[in-house]
This record gives C-alpha cells, sequence and structure tokens, in this order.
C-alpha cells in the first residue's frame, strides 16, 4: 500500500453548511453549534477555516449580523404601526433613555441610521394619525361632504 493512500486519524464530522449557517443568523453561541454537531469547539473551528477559509468568530459575527439586519427590518415594518416597538427599538438598540445622563450618551452605537431613517418616514402615533382623520372628517363636514362609518 502507498503512503498517500493511507489515510491516519479519525474521520472527519459531517456539518451540514446550512444547518451551520441558520444557527448563526440566529445568534447560537459557538458552544451551542459545537454541542448540536456533537463536536468540539475546536473541531468547528477547523471545519469552519477548511470550509469557509475565515476563523469561526469571524463567520459568526458575520452572519449574526445577517440575522440582525432581519430583525431589524421586521422591527422597523412594526415600529411604523406601533409606537411601542419605536420607543423599544429606540431604547434598546439606539441606547436612548428617558434621562440621559449626559449628551455624549445619548445617541450612540447601532442606531444613528435608525433614527435618520424614522425622521425620513415621518411616522406618526395612533393618536397623532386618528387626530388628522378627526380633523380631516370636520373639514370634510363643514364644507358639506359627509361620510358615513358603515
Amino acid at each position: 500500500m502507498a503512503k498517500s493512500e493511507t489515510k491516519i486519524g479519525r474521520p472527519r464530522k459531517e456539518i451540514d453548511k446550512a444547518q451551520f449557517e441558520e444557527l448563526c443568523v440566529n445568534h447560537f453561541s459557538k458552544d451551542a453549534i459545537a454541542r448540536f454537531f456533537s463536536v468540539d469547539i475546536k473541531t468547528l473551528q477547523r471545519w469552519c477555516k477548511r470550509t469557509y477559509l475565515i476563523p469561526l468568530s469571524t463567520f459568526v459575527d458575520k452572519k449574526r449580523a445577517e440575522g440582525n439586519n432581519a430583525l431589524l427590518s421586521l422591527a422597523l415594518a412594526q415600529a411604523e404601526k406601533v409606537p411601542s416597538v419605536l420607543i423599544f427599538l429606540l431604547k434598546n438598540w439606539c441606547k436612548y433613555s428617558d434621562n440621559p445622563k449626559d449628551e455624549t450618551s445619548k445617541n450612540t452605537g447601532f442606531g444613528g441610521d435608525l433614527l435618520k431613517w424614522f425622521d425620513s418616514t415621518k411616522i406618526q402615533t395612533d393618536a397623532t394619525h386618528s387626530a388628522n382623520e378627526f380633523d380631516n372628517r370636520n373639514d370634510d363636514a363643514i364644507n358639506g361632504e359627509v361620510q358615513s362609518d358603515v
């Protein structure tokens, strides 16, 4: 038997790329991912380096960012309809506070772009929307254009 035909050591564990990426996107820890595939963390690190040509930490961070973007787009869509979601996003993602201790901590981190987006969309709360709707109905009534709610 030739030397190149013999393999020394254990056979490599099979790790499904799609499952691995899905676990990363959903913010599973590296240890939890390793347990899911029944491998050691070092085995997972070597597999990631061999498969994606980047370290495990870098790959996981990249996929988590993709997960954050997907989650944020869903939350932003909800924030247009529900003011409490907007408040949650501002406090948790943008680090806004009801009582900021100093001006520098008011707008730090991820949320600067989020606020620009909200400013550009001119989001209205339900109360403002209802008030505008009431004003429009009054204007219509004054002009003789009565609409029924039926």
